[in-house]
């Protein structure tokens, strides 16, 4: 096993743990793990002694990492001399970097793979922002990847994976064969795996405080052993370099998990709104019509969101500039994802209401803004093509607020990507059933206060 970016040796040093549980006692066997089937490179002279130290803290009598570059010449024929078979890296991540001339984390990916003997597997934790290189530098690094190696697998991380440390990416695993170029016949197994069971504490940090992990990595394990595909976890997909590497681009959505509960959830959250600032005097549970209507979900059809809305941006406002015009009627629109994205009411606007909002910043909340609103950053508007009202549009967002797994601080949900996806919805004679989508939220509980 070998690791070109050991840092403190925690790879290393777990390698070599579950390397032994696997000698049942023999301590031949032990002894040559210890010896000759661990390596290391690690480049900063200060963390160079902590990392042979924490292997020999752990049992390792002669520890095989070595202080020096990774891609000097000389140490990669070293490596390449012990045949290692499997590579570990957590590589520094370019968001942390200062100076134009560092490496990108995939060249440490490379580096790995040249290393490692052939069919050899290297697995890279990397930022997420790697894997949806679409220009660049990184897109040639893609490009070279697939030139020498198989992309065998990419697992989405947690959000918060080092919340106990100061690193704030999103990021991602991915497995490659090594000195086996990637078939454009080949499938690429993606795993969704954000929920891995752990939780937060005050002063604790993040941990297994429920013991939930065992069970959670065993079936993640499998879907990945197995390439098997499951709704909200996994997903095989053919790829190439201008790909994005992700389960986000390429998982469907559950529709089958929509029912009255979800659109009246909708309805409350958008009253509630209306209520807290004043811009309704009641809300009641009553309906519009007392007509039930089935949602046969499994007759609707994926229509391109792109032909449904113009996606566009809207102008950014300052919030200083707003104060200059003082409070008002108008929304100001936010990436916010309560208050339906308001952050204020002020006596100006620069956008059109009866519209969907879309916060391209982080979650992709989509909300309904009937009347006319400025807005900040990041905030992106659906102009309908059809004749839209409040109604249907609460039908839409509850439909596009599904979307939101797809999207985060590395995945954020930009104009480009809402123009590629699509969205299922009840259809007659394929095109959209806009009467249907109104009844069935005139039909719900809330619905009169409307």
């Amino acid at each position: 096993m070998f690791d070109n970016c050991t840092g403190t040796a925690g790879f290393l040093v777990s390698a070599m743990k579950k390397m032994i549980e696997k000698c049942n006692g023999a301590l031949n066997k032990e002894e040559n793990i210890k010896k000759n089937q661990l390596f290391g490179i690690e480049y900063q002279p200060d963390i160079y002694p902590l990392a042979v130290s924490n292997m020999l803290l752990h049992g390792d009598g002669k520890s095989n990492i070595i202080s020096g570059n990774c891609f000097d010449e000389i140490i990669i024929n070293t490596i390449k001399d012990k045949k290692p078979t499997i590579g570990f890296l957590n590589p520094p991540y370019k968001a942390t970097k200062t100076k134009k001339s560092d490496v990108e984390e995939f060249e440490f990916v490379l580096n790995s793979l040249n290393c490692l003997e052939k069919h050899g597997l290297c697995v890279a934790i990397i930022p997420m922002s790697c894997a949806l290189a679409q220009k660049g530098e990184r897109l040639r690094l893609k490009e070279e990847l697939l030139s020498k190696h198989t992309l065998r697998a990419v697992f989405s991380m947690p959000d918060e994976l080092f919340h106990n440390s100061k690193v704030g990416t999103n990021t991602c695993i991915m497995i490659f064969e090594a000195h086996i170029c990637h078939s454009v016949r080949k499938n690429t197994f993606f795993g969704y795996f954000k929920n891995d069971g752990f939780t937060k504490r005050k002063a604790k940090g993040r941990f297994d405080y429920n013991k939930n992990w065992e069970g959670i990595k065993n079936e993640w394990l499998d879907l990945y052993i197995n390439s098997t595909p499951k709704e909200g976890l996994s997903v095989v997909k053919k790829i190439n370099f201008e790909s994005e590497w992700c389960a986000e681009s390429y998982m469907e959505t559950d529709y089958l998990r929509l029912n009255n509960g979800y659109f009246t959830d909708t309805l409350l959250v958008y009253l509630s709104f209306m209520f807290a600032n004043k811009l309704t005097n009641s809300v009641s549970s009553a309906k519009y019509t007392n007509t039930k209507i089935d949602l046969k979900i499994n007759k609707w059809q994926y229509l391109e969101l792109s032909n449904l809305f113009t996606i566009t941006g809207s102008k950014t406002t300052p919030v200083l500039e707003l104060e200059e015009y003082g409070c008002g009627k108008s929304p100001y629109v936010t990436t916010q994802a309560t208050n339906n994205g308001i952050g204020g009411f002020y006596d100006f606007y620069t956008e059109d209401g009866n519209c969907l909002t879309v916060d391209s910043a982080v979650l992709g909340y989509c909300s309904y803004q009937e009347n006319n609103f400025s807005a900040s950053d990041h905030v992106e508007k659906l102009i309908p093509k059809f004749k839209m009202n409040k109604y249907i549009a609460l039908f839409l967002t509850t439909i596009l607020n599904l979307e939101q797994y797809r999207y985060n601080y590395g995945r954020k949900c930009s104009q480009t990507r809402m123009k590629e996806i699509s969205i299922k919805l009840p259809a007659k004679n394929n095109q959209p059933d806009w009467q249907f989508m109104e009844d069935y939220i005139k039909s719900l509980p809330y619905s009169k206060s409307l």
